[in-house]
């Protein structure tokens, strides 16, 4: 008994949420969208852990019914929006970022007012809504080399200027979704349901370490590493700033914008990094080519711990300037990770020197293989 009525007086402090999600450019029913709700709080609370970390708790998300309802049960007196995601439909959650909903200025109320919906739930109520999902742009490709194959499981990403002018990536994936930014088998890839805007699509091939504890269980382990990566816009180029960008309205399909990848202006580069002295290589560095004009990092790796020796796999002909940082002779020990852990080992390093950082220009046309950078003089740890 006190536990039934332990219960019935949480329910009392408890409010529900029901309501129906509509596609507004077919009037149907949203069938299998998610729908969660999000309080509208103060975003100005200390971050649980570093700068801009928000601990927000835990969300279910509802799975709307084959007639378009859901139902939300003990919901916490307090104001909400309802968001909605459906594939195809253009998610609130790509519109704006937690400030901006906390602290909206004129412009940003006008668009949270198009685009979501906010309820007041209070205990011991049911609160009932209508939430209406907007039909997004589409922006879809192929991705493939000079030589007319596709370039498969290539990861494809999207771009948008933010206040600065500068191009940052665009959330594209729902909070329930099964979807992938990597080409199918065809080099084909697909964005749906974007805001109107401008866009820039930029695909990166990309040589990457992965260790599975399986092969043939689809259960286990998988670790991925840090491996080589080179990115490339629409317009055969490798720079943000010399790219095609697309314009796409609401509801527009852009289904054309497709990346090729110039394997005829690629070419590889390597060497070593020795000590100031010259008496032998180095076994620590990291190496970024950076462009000459404008100084963006087009690519970056690491020396081999073995012999000091680099290698840039494909790079774009032009002018560099190659940056040596972290330049050091190590000794590195394997630690176990523990038992039934993907990667079974990590590796710890102790300092034995430490020199310089350097920089050189470097004037690609052809493959070069015999690139020498000394290290200058530092202090040992």
């Amino acid at each position: 008994m006190n536990i039934a009525a332990a219960n019935a007086q949480n329910r009392e402090a408890l409010g529900a949420v029901i309501g129906h999600v509509i596609c507004s450019d077919t009037q149907q029913p949203a069938r299998l969208a998610h729908v969660v709700l999000e309080p509208i709080a103060d975003v100005q609370s200390a971050p649980a852990t570093g700068p801009g970390y928000h601990r927000e708790g835990l969300f279910h998300l509802q799975t709307v019914s084959l007639d378009g309802s859901f139902s939300i049960p003990a919901v916490p007196p307090g104001l909400y929006y309802v968001v909605a995601e459906q594939e195809g439909y253009i998610s609130p959650l790509a519109l704006f970022t937690r400030e901006q909903l906390g602290h909206p200025d004129e412009a940003t109320l006008r668009r949270i007012a198009h685009y979501m919906t906010s309820i007041s739930v209070t205990a011991g109520h049911t609160t009932q809504t209508e939430v209406d999902l907007v039909r997004g742009a589409v922006i879809a490709g192929t991705v493939r080399f000079e030589d007319g194959s596709p370039a498969v499981n290539v990861n494809v990403g999207l771009l948008q200027r933010d206040a600065k002018g500068e191009w940052k990536p665009v959330r594209t994936q729902h909070l329930a979704s099964h979807g992938s930014d990597y080409t199918d088998d065809q080099g084909a890839y697909r964005f749906s349901g974007l805001p109107a805007g401008e866009y820039l699509v930029r695909a990166s091939i990309e040589l990457n370490e992965v260790i599975k504890d399986h092969i043939f269980s689809s259960m286990g382990g998988t670790s991925y590493g840090d491996g080589y990566r080179l990115r490339i816009f629409p317009g055969d180029t490798f720079r943000p700033r010399d790219a095609k960008p697309v314009k796409v309205e609401e509801g527009e399909n852009a289904t054309s914008v497709d990346v090729d990848v110039p394997l005829s202006k690629l070419v590889s580069v390597s060497g070593i990094v020795m000590r100031p002295d010259s008496a032998s290589t180095v076994n620590a560095a990291h190496l970024t080519l950076n462009f000459a004009d404008g100084g963006e990092e087009v690519a970056s790796t690491d020396v081999s711990a073995d012999d000091g020796s680099f290698r840039f796999d494909f790079v774009p002909a032009g002018n560099y300037v190659l940056h040596a940082t972290k330049i050091a002779t190590v000794e590195r020990t394997e630690v176990s990770n523990g038992p039934n852990t993907v990667p079974p080992t990590h590796t710890e390093t102790k300092t034995l020197a430490r020199y310089g950082d350097v920089s050189m220009p470097v004037q690609l046309t052809t493959d070069q293989s015999s690139l020498i950078v000394h290290a200058t003089a530092g202090k040992k740890p």
